[in-house]
């Protein structure tokens, strides 16, 4: 009797672990190059080759990561919070939630999938908590996507680190290789580049090329928007500074950057009636001529005052940091 029960245990054990391993491998539907869709356990990419198995199956099969359309991953994970967290600037939480969803899956980035997006929010979280040597590795997955603005904004986070580190030869490096295909990114290296080099008045002209230039690049547009006030601040120009974020804050809102403008204002010790009616539409802010103005024409217009108020800054600009 004892035998026959250990015997039991034993083919139980035995039929676990035949279970542990058919299930082992990452969960996703594979979208073949031909529409085909099936149910697939990944096993791991390099070389570009995928190699899988279907969902019940032991065979593995490998395959060219071009005749993979998309792959579309059964991984749970709670992606409202990321992106709430991520919008509210919060990229603490953010990275909490998507960093232990995302890191077992980063080889399979450079395969078209649902979770790009996702990773694109960890890469530019780790920026925003000043995690260089993590943001270098996110960098590196994302640019081996090939997906062009996440590419470029990949390339302009090894910038921004490199100027950070006080390599400004590395951040202009990067600036060339963007010119042609993104000059919208490139001006805005330009500029932090300046700032990094306290020459805050040709920075911010350099800036309103991008407004002037390149209004329609909806992903360049806000955080050279953003640079804008931060760079009327280390001239001195407080007003300026304070008006363009408060601009900034309410054509972006619901997003990190409007964050980020409250929180300059925050930090400027601004907290009039404009936070209190943020629920109601806000008014047209009128210019000198009576026209409504939007934070790029607001820039532009100042182009004037910081001729007069820029000679403050000729001496011994006040530094945002």
């Amino acid at each position: 009797m004892m035998k026959r029960f250990v015997l039991c245990c034993l083919l139980s054990v035995a039929a676990s672990g035949v279970v542990a391993q058919e299930v082992a491998g990452v969960p996703a539907k594979l979208e073949t190059a031909n529409g085909k869709v099936v149910n697939s356990l990944l096993q791991g990419c390099s070389n570009g080759l995928l190699t899988f198995r279907l969902h019940r199956g032991k065979k593995e099969f490998t395959v060219p990561v071009s005749k993979v359309r998309k792959l579309t991953f059964v991984t749970k994970f709670d992606r409202a919070r990321a992106k709430e967290a991520f919008d509210a600037a919060d990229y603490g939480a953010a990275i909490s939630v998507l960093e232990p969803a995302l890191l077992p899956l980063k080889e399979y980035m450079v395969v078209d999938n649902d979770l790009r997006p996702a990773y694109r929010m960890l890469m530019l979280s780790y920026y925003g908590v000043g995690d260089f040597e993590k943001l270098n590795d996110a960098v590196k997955v994302v640019e081996g996507m090939n997906v062009p603005d996440y590419r470029t904004e990949a390339k302009v986070c090894s910038a921004l680190v490199a100027l950070a580190k006080d390599d400004v030869a590395a951040a202009e490096e990067i600036r060339s290789e963007l010119e042609k295909s993104s000059p919208a990114a490139a001006l805005y290296i330009k500029a932090c580049t300046l700032r990094k080099k306290a020459a805050y008045r040709d920075a911010i002209w350099t800036a309103t090329e991008v407004l002037a230039e390149h209004g329609n690049d909806l992903l360049w547009m806000p955080p050279t928007e953003l640079l804008c006030a931060r760079l009327y601040l280390d001239m001195g120009m407080t007003n300026s500074a304070s008006l363009t974020a408060r601009q900034v804050k309410h054509i972006y809102t619901g997003t990190r950057i409007a964050v980020e403008a409250k929180r300059m204002r925050d930090q400027l010790g601004i907290r009039d009636e404009d936070d209190v009616a943020e629920a109601q539409p806000a008014a047209p802010v009128a210019d000198d001529a009576g026209t409504s103005t939007n934070v790029s024409d607001d820039v532009v217009s100042t182009k004037e005052e910081a001729k007069e108020e820029g000679k403050a800054a000729e001496g011994e600009p006040e530094a945002e940091e």
